[in-house]
């Protein structure tokens, strides 16, 4: 028996575009943060997933 092929990482990956974000977005970002907004919030008033937004955040020291 043929075992069932499986979609690797990469193949999954490449079905969709990559994403990039400016520089201005991603510091408006970091400022709705600072000033009080949610991560969901900012994600959803955006247009960007969550892990995206908190990937900013994290990131956050490197993008200033």
């Amino acid at each position: 028996m043929v075992p069932k092929h499986t979609k690797s990482t990469a193949d999954v990956a490449s079905n969709r575009p990559h994403q990039v974000i400016d520089l201005e977005t991603k510091l408006k970002v970091i400022k709705d943060y600072e000033g009080g907004k949610s991560v969901m919030i900012i994600a959803h008033q955006s247009g960007m997933s969550y892990s995206t937004v908190a990937n900013i955040l994290k990131n956050k020291d490197k993008e200033r």
